[in-house]
C-alpha cells in the first residue's frame, strides 16, 4: 500500500486542495486565461451517488458533455478510468464506450499522468 492510498492522507489532501480553491475563489486574474472547466468529484456528490468503488461512467459522461456544450478550450479532470468496469469482459460495457467516443468525437486531447 502507498502513502498516499492511506485513506487518512487522501482526505486530508483532498480537503488542502479544498481550501486553497476556496481561498482563491474571489481572486481576479492577472491576465487573460482560456475558458476552462476543472470537473471535480466532490465528498457531497460522492456521497449523493452513494460512495461508489468506481467512477460511474453514466454520470461522469453526462458531466463531460455539459462541460463539452460550453466549448472551453481545456477541461480538467482527474479521475483514473485505468480500472475496467468489466473485468469479466474484454469488451467495453455501453458507459466505457460512450465516454470513449466523446473523446474521440470531440477531439479531445489527452494526457496521461503517471505516478
Amino acid at each position: 500500500m502507498a502513502v498516499h492510498d492511506v485513506r487518512f492522507l487522501h482526505e486530508t489532501e483532498d480537503l488542502g486542495i479544498d481550501w486553497v480553491m476556496k481561498m482563491d475563489r474571489n481572486t481576479a486574474p492577472t491576465q487573460d486565461s482560456p475558458p476552462f472547466v476543472w470537473l471535480d468529484i466532490d465528498e457531497y456528490t460522492y456521497q449523493h451517488w452513494q460512495e461508489p468503488l468506481l467512477t460511474p461512467r453514466d454520470k461522469l459522461l453526462k458531466l463531460l458533455q455539459f462541460a463539452v456544450e460550453g466549448q472551453p478550450k481545456v477541461i480538467i479532470v482527474d479521475i483514473d478510468l485505468s480500472y475496467p468496469i468489466n473485468r469479466a469482459s474484454d469488451k467495453r460495457n455501453l458507459a466505457d464506450q460512450a465516454l470513449y467516443d466523446l473523446i474521440v468525437i470531440c477531439q479531445i486531447p489527452t494526457v496521461h499522468l503517471s505516478q
